[in-house]
């Protein structure tokens, strides 16, 4: 019934790319919210704001979650297994700091302290250039090492291109 409905994901080799790109869309909105509602003086933008550093942080858990058991599955014998700790690590630094922004932002509730609220925006800019280097370790990973994707049948060059649709457009697949 899951290849049926999820086809790509009943082949997958674990569910942690599903969950990844939460914390990473949210996290990052939320900084821009809290930023803009610093400078532009809107209350409501930052309240925004909150609420997705509050829904980035369960994401962040679960993508945690998902990734710890990922690199459990994959072994130290598989291609880039160093880049797994760094990606980890900076992952794991940065929903620290994500955590943290989402503590601060949760205790300046109904506050009017434009410090704390300067220091809760900038926590969360950092949230974001910390993930951005650990989603570039993890890129790596998938695009330089092939971690996570199968290995499927190589492309034979005795064979043209066929292509199985609606041939009434025109587009080439002939790089020169």
């Amino acid at each position: 019934m899951l290849e049926e409905i999820l086809p790509g994901l009943a082949h997958a080799p674990n569910t942690h790319p599903m969950f990844v790109h939460f914390p990473i869309a949210l996290w990052a909105a939320a900084g821009l919210f809290l930023f803009l509602g610093m400078v532009r003086q809107r209350e409501d933008m930052f309240i925004a704001g909150r609420w997705l550093l509050y829904i980035g942080a369960i994401g962040a858990a679960v993508a945690i979650g998902t990734g710890l058991r990922a690199a459990d599955v994959l072994g130290h014998d598989s291609p880039g297994h160093e880049l797994v700790h760094v990606h980890r690590d900076f992952m794991l630094a940065a929903s620290g700091l994500g955590l943290v922004a989402t503590l601060g932002a949760a205790a300046l509730r109904d506050r009017e302290n434009v410090t704390a609220k300067w220091g809760v925006t900038l926590l969360a800019l950092a949230t974001i250039g910390v993930l951005t280097l650990g989603a570039d370790r993890g890129a790596a990973l998938v695009f330089q090492h092939g971690v996570g994707v199968a290995d499927g049948p190589e492309p034979s060059l005795d064979s043209p291109h066929v292509d199985d649709h609606d041939a009434s457009h025109d587009h080439s697949h002939d790089s020169r």
